[in-house]
């Protein structure tokens, strides 16, 4: 989703037939989208990248990229990325569709071409007259934005650290485990010196 730009939905519901990785490319069936119309999305390297791991240790035949846990020919819950965040400790913070928000403040806040913004959100124009007449696809400038998008993620990773971004309820497990492992190694000098 945060690389994408996409809906949770369009996540949680994705099959492996919509991916392209040689060419990098995601084709959304229309009958998949808030819209109803088909949506292509551009993906980045590091989805690229990513896409191409989890293929190479998913069950062969698999329909769904994120199939559901109790029925594989079904997709994901929709509600487990929102029972995902809660349980990192991101419940009341933030949701997945707020990535979405994140993506679009970003490049707004750049003063990107609004067009290529919506256009990556697969929103439609509230304009009937523009949405008529114009029917450029920003096919190259979508792909750029949304690679700008994944470095500027990979960036605020590097910057942040696995650590520090690690909400405050990992972090005390984190310690316990550290201090655990610490008093192990108390014990053993404790044995040695006896």
């Amino acid at each position: 989703m945060m690389l994408a730009a996409c809906r949770k939905v369009e996540a949680t519901a994705a099959e492996w037939s919509e991916f392209d990785l040689k060419r990098g490319g995601w084709e959304i069936p229309g009958e998949r989208m808030k819209a109803s119309h088909p949506h292509w999305v551009p993906l980045p390297r590091q989805a690229v990248t990513l896409l191409a791991e989890w293929r190479a240790i998913a069950p062969k035949g698999q329909k769904y990229l994120f199939p559901n846990r109790r029925d594989s020919n079904r997709p994901m819950a929709g509600r487990t990325l929102n029972a995902l965040m809660d349980r990192l400790g991101f419940g009341g913070k933030g949701t997945p569709h707020g990535m979405r928000a994140a993506f679009s403040t970003h490049f707004n806040g750049r003063h990107a071409s609004a067009d290529v913004i919506e256009r990556c959100l697969a929103h439609v124009s509230a304009n009937a007259v523009r949405a008529a007449y114009n029917r450029h696809a920003y096919r190259k400038e979508r792909r750029a934005m949304l690679q700008q998008w994944a470095d500027h993620l990979d960036l605020l990773h590097k910057k942040h650290g696995k650590s520090a971004a690690l909400p405050p309820a990992l972090r005390t497990t984190h310690r316990k485990t550290h201090h655990s492992s610490q008093n192990r190694r108390s014990r053993r000098s404790q044995r040695k010196a006896a």
